[in-house]
């Protein structure tokens, strides 16, 4: 009986120690990343290219570092249990199954898959082709060694890996990825609107200043800005999620006269405004057409869909969409509108405005 207390013991020190390295080790991510942070907003950038700035450039980018410095070490753990782990958490577990020597038959199954699907001739096939490879996929598994003692959970999560790996694999995105012309124009057009609300500030959104002084309104741009850096859905969808949690915990922070739900979609117009990610209107598409459909749900999902909701809002706004607009500056920055037009409301009730982007199918 000591013997197994003992043992229990034992086994009890072993898990504490290993959540305490796996705590460090998040904090050591959220560190390094944060550093890499202060030295962008050195050069009056929060993203990684010269699109994805602060309007106001070196002097927001100072006003960056300075709310960045004001991290407290409570903070920092925060941010790294929001944003220092793995983008997708099973996906180390995957890859150790996929790359086994015994998962050889499957692996070449996926090769040559991918093979098929980069070189068909008619795009709009890709995602039914897809899913009818995950859906035979999944039955290759229930009776494979490697897989065939997961339960429905960890299948799920398996699944998951495939339509990550596939869509990730290099030349996978390049063929499948926006390529109409329809696409193209969507994507064009959507990148103007959103560089020509350049003066956008918080009141306008019904948001308070205080806002501005926040390191996770800094961290929260920039984990949206790496949008552009990850192919598939699964990853998007991840990255967009993570960027609602910062807006969140920094909004229960700030705000004691509005609940976070309430500020979340006119704080996350405002973290599109500036982060300005690429081709969204084309990343839309791609999620919903290739995302597995059991995914299409979920509260990471509602995330994404309050997503679509403020890029539905920017697409559509007019001067009358904000508050307290000079009319002459959305003159100077919209030519072509020489008159308020009747607009959305304010942002600060944009659900009210995006409601027809909620009634619909995300498809665009």
């Amino acid at each position: 009986d000591l013997r197994l207390r003992v043992d229990a013991l034992n086994s009890q020190v072993s898990s504490q120690e290993f959540e305490i390295a796996r705590k460090q080790r998040l904090l050591q991510v959220a560190e390094s990343k944060i550093s890499k942070l202060r030295k962008r907003s050195s050069s009056g950038g929060v993203g990684d290219g010269d699109s994805k700035q602060f309007h106001g450039g070196r002097a927001e980018g100072q006003r960056a570092i300075t709310s960045l410095d004001s991290l407290d070490r409570h903070s920092l753990k925060e941010i790294s249990e929001l944003c220092g782990s793995p983008l997708l958490s099973f996906y180390e577990d995957f890859e150790e199954r996929f790359f086994d020597e015994l998962a050889q038959d499957v692996k070449q199954s996926v090769h040559s898959f991918i093979r098929t699907l980069i070189s068909i001739p008619q795009t709009s096939r890709a995602p039914g082709m897809v899913q009818n490879f995950l859906r035979a996929m999944e039955a290759t598994l229930r009776r494979h060694q490697l897989w065939r003692d997961c339960d429905e959970s960890e299948l799920d999560d398996q699944l998951d890996g495939f339509e990550t790996y596939i869509l990730s694999f290099p030349g996978v995105s390049d063929c499948l990825y926006g390529l109409s012309a329809d696409s193209r124009q969507a994507d064009a057009s959507l990148q103007a609107k959103l560089e020509s609300l350049w003066f956008v500030q918080l009141h306008h959104l019904d948001l308070p200043a205080q806002l501005r002084c926040s390191p996770f309104l800094v961290i929260a741009i920039n984990e949206l800005c790496s949008l552009s850096e990850v192919q598939a859905p699964a990853h998007k969808i991840e990255i967009i999620f993570r960027t609602c949690q910062i807006i969140l915990t920094m909004l229960s922070k700030m705000s004691e006269t509005m609940t976070g739900a309430d500020m979340l979609l006119p704080t996350l117009i405002f973290v599109i405004l500036k982060a300005k990610p690429d081709r969204l209107k084309s990343m839309i598409g791609w999620v919903e057409a290739f995302r597995r459909p059991q995914r299409l749900s979920g509260e990471k999902f509602y995330y994404f869909t309050q997503f679509f909701s403020a890029l539905s809002f920017l697409e559509h706004c007019t001067a009358q969409s904000f508050s307290a607009l000079d009319p002459s500056l959305w003159n100077a920055c919209h030519p072509e509108s020489n008159r308020y037009k009747q607009g959305a409301g304010r942002a600060g009730n944009a659900e009210k405005s995006v409601e027809h982007g909620r009634g619909r199918s995300l498809s665009l």
